[in-house]
């Protein structure tokens, strides 16, 4: 059967790097100073940073669409509130990419870690020869991990590579940094307000600056596939891309690759199931436990 194959942070984090909101956080504050960022005067970076210190971690892109949110529904402070929050999310953007550009650097010799997983994933069968796409990798990061197993991946010709969320510092793929869950009354509501300022950092509008929406799009609307969810946590941020991938008719099963164990795969499986309508579809897609494996990592000597 063919594979989309969705690598998250997770994936990155696999491999020794520090890529989690939570380490960027650090850094971010560390050098705010550097680049005239005033950490007291920065509503959003202090709601982030009280949230991330009561929970031990922290969505920036989820915590941005709750700001969001809280503006549009106090109009009085709307005009005001939402430049400031675009100026704090926008400057947070562009230190996160430096930050990843600069960390990526410091990935050791891990190539193997995944190299038996994605054997098992691009596995070409005699008789799925004809089809146009067999099977798919649909990055979620920003950065460049997946090149090192460029070798092992061009072994397997009938496959496709998507960096969905953009790459750092590609002027035809930029990042994508935003919300990404229009439904619900919330959205309809930043819509009808008819000011564009509040869909500035919307993913469905994002995603049209290339190709990339539109080659999933027509690789799940081919034929029948299995996700395979690997490092990612599958929450609301990307609700408008995963919600339609999952429900659709072509998708057959989603495997969860956890990490350690089933508490993490409980994490995620409960995310999943908030992007479905249908609870008993979602029931009868999910691969269970005992049939999931877990998300190599790699361990330095």
């Amino acid at each position: 059967m063919r594979k989309l194959v969705m690598l998250g942070n997770g994936f990155d984090l696999a491999h020794g790097l520090r890529t989690g909101y939570k380490d960027f956080l650090h850094e971010y504050v560390r050098g705010a100073s550097f680049v005239g960022i005033k950490v007291d005067e920065d509503d959003f970076l202090k709601k982030i940073l009280e949230n991330q210190s009561l929970r031990g971690w922290v969505d920036i892109e989820q915590e941005y669409y709750d700001e969001l949110k809280k503006i549009v529904s106090s109009p009085s402070n709307s005009e005001q509130g939402i430049k400031r929050l675009h100026k704090s999310f926008g400057q947070m953007q562009e230190t996160l990419e430096a930050y990843l550009n600069g960390i990526q650097s410091g990935i050791g010799n891990c190539e193997k870690v995944f190299e038996n997983l994605f054997d098992e994933a691009l596995e070409e069968h005699s008789h799925m020869l004809y089809n146009s796409s067999e099977h798919m990798i649909l990055n979620f990061n920003y950065t460049s991990t997946l090149s090192i197993y460029e070798k092992q991946l061009k072994r397997y010709s009938r496959h496709k590579i998507i960096y969905i969320h953009g790459k750092i510092h590609d002027t035809r793929y930029p990042i994508i940094f935003g919300y990404g869950d229009e439904t619900g009354e919330d959205y309809k509501k930043i819509e009808n307000l008819n000011n564009s300022e509040y869909l500035k950092y919307a993913k469905s509008t994002m995603y049209l600056r290339n190709q990339n929406y539109k080659n999933l799009v027509s690789f799940i609307d081919e034929d029948e596939f299995q996700v395979w969810v690997i490092g990612m946590s599958c929450g609301l941020t990307d609700r408008v891309m995963l919600k339609q991938v999952f429900e659709h008719k072509n998708c057959h099963s989603i495997r969860i690759f956890y990490h350690k164990n089933w508490d993490n795969y409980a994490y995620i499986a409960q995310n999943i199931s908030r992007h479905f309508d249908n609870k008993d579809i979602y029931r009868r897609k999910l691969v269970n436990y005992h049939d999931s494996k877990e998300c190599p990592q790699w361990h330095p000597n």
